[in-house]
This record gives C-alpha cells, sequence and structure tokens, in this order.
C-alpha cells in the first residue's frame, strides 16, 4: 500500500469520515453509483443485431465499459466480426456505428439501470456536510444527464464533467483539474472515487486520493 493509501486508512480507521476530510468528492458514474451495464448491454445488442452480428453477453459487455462509448462499440463489433480490435478501430464505418448507438441509446437510458444501496444516503448526508461533489464519467454528457434526472440524482453533482466535455477525458489529470478549478479547491482536500482502473490512473494523474 502507498504512503496515501496508508493515511487514508488511518484515517478511516480512526472514524474520521470523508465529509470531514475532503472539501470536494468527485464520483465515477458507471459502476460506480449507478448499474448501467444492463441498459448498456442491451444498446450495444441493438447495434449488433442492426449490423446483423451475433450479440455479445452480458458478462462481456461489462468489461468493456468505462473508456467510453467508441472503445465500447469497437470491442463489442470486434468481438462480433471476430475481427482484432484494431482493424476495427481503424474502420471508416465507426463513425455511423456511433451515431446508431446514440439514437439506440436515448431510448434505452434509464431503463435497466439502478442505483447502488445505499449511493442516495450518501450524497444526502454529503450535501448535509457542506462537501461539495463532482462527477467526472467518460459517457458523452447527454446519457450522463439522462442516467442521473432518470434516478434523481442530478442535484447533487457540480460540475458533471462528460467524455465529451473536455478536449481530453478520464484518465487525462485535466478532468480532475477542472472540478478542483470549478470549487477553488486544492487536490489534498480532494478524494476521486471510481470502480476502474482508468479511475485509478486518473485519481495518480491529477494527484488526488
Amino acid at each position: 500500500m502507498s504512503a496515501r493509501g496508508s493515511q487514508s486508512s488511518a484515517a478511516m480507521d480512526s472514524g474520521e469520515s470523508p465529509g470531514h476530510r475532503f472539501d470536494l468528492i468527485m464520483f465515477d458514474l458507471d459502476g460506480t453509483l449507478v448499474d448501467t451495464a444492463g441498459e448498456i448491454g442491451d444498446t450495444v445488442n441493438d447495434v449488433l443485431r442492426a449490423l446483423r452480428l451475433p450479440p455479445a453477453p452480458d458478462e462481456l459487455v461489462r468489461s468493456w465499459i468505462g473508456q467510453g462509448s467508441r472503445e465500447l462499440l469497437i470491442r463489442a463489433c470486434a468481438y462480433a466480426a471476430g475481427l482484432p480490435p484494431s482493424e476495427v478501430r481503424t474502420s471508416p464505418t465507426m463513425e455511423s456505428v456511433l451515431e446508431m448507438y446514440g439514437r439506440f441509446h436515448e431510448k434505452r437510458c434509464g431503463t435497466r439501470s439502478q442505483v447502488y444501496p445505499h449511493v442516495a444516503d450518501t450524497l444526502s448526508a454529503l450535501a448535509g456536510l457542506g462537501v461539495a461533489m463532482a462527477l467526472v464519467s467518460n459517457r458523452e454528457a447527454r446519457f450522463a444527464e439522462a442516467v442521473l434526472r432518470s434516478h434523481g440524482l442530478r442535484d447533487y453533482f457540480n460540475p458533471v464533467v462528460a467524455g465529451d466535455s473536455l478536449p481530453a477525458k478520464k484518465p487525462d489529470a485535466s478532468t480532475v483539474a477542472y472540478c478542483l478549478h470549478a470549487h477553488g479547491v486544492q487536490a489534498q482536500r480532494a478524494l476521486m472515487i471510481g470502480d476502474s482502473a482508468v479511475d485509478v490512473a486518473t485519481d495518480r494523474n491529477a494527484g488526488v486520493e
């Protein structure tokens, strides 16, 4: 465990809550606050059916989530067509596949996702302590906003930094820096909460816990 991790564990063991240790807490969305894998998988298979390709199982789709819709679709199409992802990544048809995904997913957002247990209570408690909260997701803004609103979570987060909000996305440190600047908070007073290797790389790149 790193020195930073040891300090975090010691603080938790002492009973000190994150709401008192941090002025800003940034959350990932998919797999952290809301389980969206089901409706993302439904959309992926909508696309694959339209392309006359075999469907992808939910567990595989779940493993592909976290790096944005383009990479998700590259992996899904490569799997279904039996091709290497590198070949699909350079295909001139990817833009039309992305547009197709967007049309399908607008209808799927909020249909088979669910907030994880205790998330709403935790966000409410942190808000009551006056802790600022932001969302940092690699999902496109229109989809992230739709999921948050469908589950009544949107008002907790300012800003919502999505995969198309800035020139770069996670794990680029600029996503976190944007939130720090918005609230005038130093990195040592901020916490990033996520569920994937992308989130770990993001907090390391940005110098936050």
